[in-house]
């Protein structure tokens, strides 16, 4: 994958261009050698005698609406991460919450940056 970001100085604006490359990595002769000697073909499957009476399943259990047991109680968003990306001050919100982002993103930290943009998914979703 190919990515060039492009920033127009002043403005500070920045736009991505995305394009997938295509290439091959080594010797084009062994490549050659490991090449199929036929086109792929799928095998059949052994014949199926179906006699009998047919048995109807029962629906499968994503048709089937979830009943839970009791319901979460609410939690609200911290009010510092809805003003970082929704507040009036937020300007570029992207940048306000990756400010939110910890310095070292590792096992014990990686918790709390992900709590952080679920915050911000549910936010939008209201």
């Amino acid at each position: 994958m190919l990515e060039l970001v492009f920033i127009e100085f002043g403005s500070w604006n920045a736009f991505l261009i995305t394009r997938k490359v295509f290439g091959t990595i080594g010797d084009p002769e062994l490549h050659d050698r490991l090449r199929p000697e036929q086109p792929y073909t799928r095998r059949r499957g052994p014949p199926m005698n179906l006699t009998g009476n047919v048995i109807p399943s029962l629906r499968p259990s994503q048709w089937t609406r979830t009943h839970w047991a009791e319901k979460l109680p609410k939690y609200d968003v911290p009010p510092y991460v809805i003003e970082a990306a929704f507040g009036k001050k937020a300007g570029n919100a992207t940048q306000n919450i990756r400010r939110l982002m910890p310095e070292v993103l590792n096992a014990q930290t990686y918790g709390d940056w992900f709590t952080y943009l679920l915050y911000v998914e549910e936010e939008q979703m209201r």
